[in-house]
């Protein structure tokens, strides 16, 4: 069962702004607001990658410097 009360404090809680006038799920992020798609989910959920910078041009991972996580999209096999 619905709880509208329930919706409306997690609402609150985390930020959802709420239209009267929007149609369609929307997101807001760094390019603006634009309608959720697809494409939009697909990039959000989309598996990373761990990459690992290295200060030699050896794979030690004893000096290992950074991690960063990459989209799968990004990653580049060594």
């Amino acid at each position: 069962m619905f709880d509208k009360n329930l919706f409306y404090d997690l609402c609150r809680k985390y930020h959802v702004e709420l239209s009267d006038s929007a149609d369609k799920p929307m997101i807001k992020d760094k390019d603006g607001i634009h309608e959720i798609t697809q494409k939009v989910i697909r990039q959000i959920f989309a598996p990373s990658q761990t990459f690992f910078e290295y200060s030699d041009t050896k794979t030690n991972p004893d000096i290992i410097l950074n991690s960063y996580d990459l989209q799968e999209d990004f990653a580049v096999a060594c």
